[in-house]
């Protein structure tokens, strides 16, 4: 079986904070998935015996992207992640999404801000060496197939906030993809650096997408 997963985040996480000209660490290119009928219903975890896929580095990516208001930006991502995107068992239609991220994994498109990210200003990642994200209901949207809104808690920083995101998602054939653009407040999280003298975005713009073909 082959798999192609790739979850892309583009984020303004305040990484414009630094200034560097190192070599940037490319982040592979999103893969493209298909929309699908199924109707994905609600639930926070895989019901035993439901089938899935299983989310890790090894199948999918996390990458971010962080801006000024001057248009300035910076790119990165996460090296290690693991999580589970589950089915139900009866309808085939993705049930939960689960991810943990390993914090300390984070790169950056330079050395130096790869380091300023890890400390206390952004991610903290000697407190709070993990982030995690779990779905609390996926919903059809009504007269559009194959487009869903995905709500779910994501904890950072020991905080917990809702959040909510559209979604292209599909099971055709037993193969999942999901694709979704939205934008995420990361204040809401305490990840304030940049922020009170409008230096850097506080709005996380986020791009995700996961996709297996078999």
């Amino acid at each position: 079986m082959k798999y192609i997963t790739q979850i892309l985040v583009v984020a303004a996480l305040g990484i414009a904070g630094c200034n560097s000209t190192e070599q940037a660490e490319t982040l592979p290119t999103t893969a493209s998935s298909s929309s699908g009928t199924s109707t994905p219903s609600e639930g926070s975890g895989p019901s035993e015996g439901s089938g899935g896929l299983a989310i890790s580095s090894e199948n999918a990516m996390i990458g971010f992207k962080g801006s000024k208001p001057d248009g300035s930006s910076h790119s990165g991502g996460f090296k290690d992640f693991s999580g589970t995107v589950a089915l139900d068992e009866a309808t085939g239609a993705v049930s939960s999404i689960r991810v943990t991220i390993q914090t300390d994994s984070l790169f950056s498109d330079a050395d130096r801000l790869t380091s300023h990210l890890k400390n206390v200003d952004f991610f903290n990642v000697n407190e709070f060496p993990t982030a995690e994200f779990t779905t609390t209901s996926i919903t059809a949207a009504d007269g559009q197939p194959g487009q869903f809104t995905v709500k779910g808690q994501l904890t950072l920083l020991g905080k917990t906030a809702d959040v909510e995101l559209p979604a292209t998602i599909s099971t055709d054939a037993g193969n999942v993809t999901l694709e979704s653009q939205f934008n995420l407040d990361r204040t809401k999280f305490g990840m304030n650096y940049g922020t009170e003298k409008n230096e850097i975005n506080a709005d996380v713009e986020m791009t995700i997408a996961i996709g297996r073909t078999e």
